[in-house]
């Protein structure tokens, strides 16, 4: 698949992740291109292996914390999708 070269590496994945979702559904599930674009950009923005090391114990602690938060909820917004999209085909 060509990526745009004026887009960053981070806008380039999201991108990526949207258009696979895309071709590999039908063109009605929009449910699945959201979920992937917001799984794509939980990765990019709040990975899951972070950690904060600025010396202060309590900061990064709270930095961490913050980070893990954002993430499920991005996360969490996108298993939500999924399952409605699962939902759906089971209706059929």
């Amino acid at each position: 698949m060509e990526q745009p070269t004026n887009l960053s590496p981070e806008a380039q994945a999201i991108r990526a992740q949207a258009i696979n979702a895309y071709w590999s559904r039908a063109r009605t599930e929009v449910d699945l291109i959201v979920a992937a674009a917001l799984r794509a950009a939980a990765d990019q923005v709040v990975p899951e292996d972070y950690a904060s090391f600025t010396g202060n114990t309590e900061w990064d602690n709270g930095l961490e914390a913050r980070n893990d938060s954002v993430r499920e909820s991005l996360l969490g917004i996108a298993a939500e999708l999924e399952s409605r999209f699962t939902s759906s085909i089971q209706e059929r």
